[in-house]
């Protein structure tokens, strides 16, 4: 019985290490290895691309960007993919982001354009 219960808690470590290596490689997202770049919106205001999961050879690039002042704020807009484009644009005191197919070939393209208002001024 007793071999039962060490042969059972160690099994439940093994278990436990797995998903905690798991969920570390999981959350290593926002390094300078997967990096693009940083575009300027306004004086004060960028939005930082990242490469979210790497396609290889078959499938393409999936990114992920946020909106940042570098100080006091990061929101996380969307993710996109190869076969999209992000579109940016500053109305009073909001940026708005865009981000559209690169090509629209029929109604489900033009369904999957999404939009997000941000405040410049928190």
């Amino acid at each position: 019985m007793k071999g039962k219960k060490s042969a059972l808690k160690s099994g439940l470590d093994v278990c436990i290490s797995v998903c905690l290596i798991m969920f570390n490689l999981g959350c290593d997202l926002n390094t300078k290895q997967n990096y693009i770049r940083t575009d300027r919106i306004s004086s004060n205001c960028f939005v930082e691309h990242f490469i979210a999961r790497k396609g290889g050879v078959f499938a393409g690039n999936t990114y992920v960007c946020y909106i940042t002042d570098s100080i006091s704020f990061r929101n996380k807009i969307d993710s996109y993919d190869d076969d999209e484009t992000i579109e940016y644009s500053v109305k009073k005191d909001f940026v708005v982001v865009k981000i559209k197919p690169k090509r629209i070939y029929g109604i489900e393209d033009k369904i999957r354009e999404r939009s997000f208002v941000y405040p410049l001024s928190l």
